[in-house]
């Protein structure tokens, strides 16, 4: 007779590898959500070189911008005094030119004053020897219709003299071992000197204020190099 051997199958391991089999499944939407949760709570450590390289950037595109505005205010500056120079330059030979014209006129009208080339002659070269003074016929005729200047250099150191190859208002004065040669246009140079002398000064003073006062001045670069 066959004996049959009865074998008991139970299924408390069952459970466990159901349980075990769900647990190493990933379900693709709660995993998402977990790992988005992950991201989260954790620190982004790339943040904060990002956001200084960021201001870093951002300051020197500032300081650029800067640098161009202080480049075209100084540009215009140099414009703006070129102009200027060429201005006072024009305005000092104008001024020269309408100063001899006025000379001449006054020459022509017989409103000059020729006692005052003979008063510069005497202050040039003085009275201590006696001095001989020329003037243009028509200059001398003038000095002496004007009688206190003709009394004031009728005196014993000084004699006046008429010369027609001198032009009007030219004055030719002598001691003897000095001659004294006074024209209108060394005058009229004189003048244009002068006035550029005083134009340089001027100048100058600009220059020193303007250094003081600048709204504008470039800045150092004080970015640090690693």
């Amino acid at each position: 007779m066959t004996r049959v051997r009865r074998t008991k199958i139970t299924f408390d391991q069952t459970p466990v590898r159901i349980v075990a089999r769900s647990a190493s499944t990933t379900d693709p939407v709660r995993q998402r959500h977990v790992d988005a949760a992950k991201s989260e709570q954790t620190p982004n450590a790339a943040t904060p070189s990002t956001s200084q390289a960021d201001t870093s950037q951002a300051l020197d595109e500032l300081r650029g911008i800067l640098e161009g505005i202080a480049d075209a205010v100084s540009d215009a500056e140099a414009a703006r005094r070129q102009t200027l120079d060429e201005l006072q330059h024009l305005a000092i030979e104008l001024s020269t030119a309408i100063a001899g014209e006025l000379v001449f006129r006054s020459i022509d009208a017989n409103e000059h004053n020729p006692g005052g080339l003979v008063s510069m002659a005497v202050t040039r070269l003085g009275l201590e020897t006696p001095l001989s003074i020329a003037l243009h016929p028509d200059d001398l005729d003038l000095l002496e219709s004007q009688s206190d200047d003709a009394q004031k250099w009728q005196v014993e150191d000084v004699t006046l003299r008429a010369d027609g190859t001198l032009p009007r208002g030219h004055c030719r004065a002598t001691n003897g071992t000095t001659t004294l040669l006074s024209e209108v246009a060394p005058r009229m140079e004189e003048i244009r000197r002068l006035l550029w002398e005083g134009l340089d000064d001027a100048q100058i003073e600009r220059r020193q204020a303007a250094q003081h006062d600048s709204p504008l001045k470039r800045f150092p670069d004080r970015r640090e190099t690693a």
